[in-house]
């Protein structure tokens, strides 16, 4: 393997933090204990309804006033109205603003830097918003912007073929010599592994494994268990 590309959301910073932080803010009695369920929920509509935005049926204003709307109601049997969906989706993108990455992120990156491995990520989501992220998390200190690959800049999205392949262009690579890392069963290993990617399942939710997964090389479930994978793999 000699190029690692990530996904963004979830497996490069914590994202549950600054979702749980809008949550609070605008929701303060909402219990803490149910948290993670809702996040989860949340990240679940995210993936459903994300289709209907690229493909022109919803605005993405109505996407995200409809995952957490759905995520409440899922998890809390709690119906908000517009109004206050569109404040947790404000206090939303100011906690995102914040976002840092792990130290064993950090010291992941550092190292595959050092080892010589082309880096680069691969992240559904509109181009503005993901290049913030990205941008919060100063991840240009280890990534080229240039392999900053984002959907909607793209015009194709996760687990589609093209993005993977756009990615290989990019690198110079074929799919054996690929690796991808990313949270989401169904957007980022089955879309890795059916391009012929190698993929390393970054399942720090403890989701259950589909029925019927496609074969996939590894699963971790921590940042430090995804770090000691990492040195171990590429460590020459």
């Amino acid at each position: 393997m000699l190029a690692v590309f990530f996904d963004l959301d979830d497996t490069l910073y914590e994202q549950q933090q600054p979702f749980a932080a809008a949550i609070q803010t605008v929701l303060p009695d909402f219990p803490e204990q149910k948290m993670a369920e809702l996040f989860l929920r949340f990240r679940y509509r995210s993936d459903e309804h994300y289709e209907k935005t690229i493909s022109g049926v919803w605005s993405l204003t109505k996407m995200r006033r409809v995952r957490v709307q759905e995520a409440l109601t899922d998890v809390a049997e709690s119906a908000v109205n517009d109004q206050l969906a569109d404040e947790i989706q404000a206090a939303y993108d100011k906690a995102l603003l914040q976002i840092t990455l792990p130290i064993e992120i950090k010291r992941s990156l550092t190292f595959l830097k050092k080892q010589g491995v082309q880096l680069g990520v691969i992240t559904n989501g509109p181009t503005k918003r993901q290049t913030e992220k990205l941008t919060a998390l100063e991840l240009a200190h280890w990534i080229p912007e240039s392999h900053w690959l984002i959907s909607n800049a793209l015009g194709v999205q996760k687990p589609e073929r093209e993005i993977f392949a756009a990615a290989e262009k990019l690198s110079g690579k074929t799919p054996p010599q690929l690796l991808y890392i990313g949270d989401s069963f169904p957007m980022d290993i089955i879309g890795a592994t059916q391009a012929g990617w190698h993929a390393i399942w970054f399942n720090h939710r403890k989701r259950t494994l589909p029925k019927d997964a496609p074969a996939f090389d590894y699963e971790v479930q921590s940042f430090a268990e995804l770090e000691k994978l990492l040195t171990t793999l590429f460590t020459s």
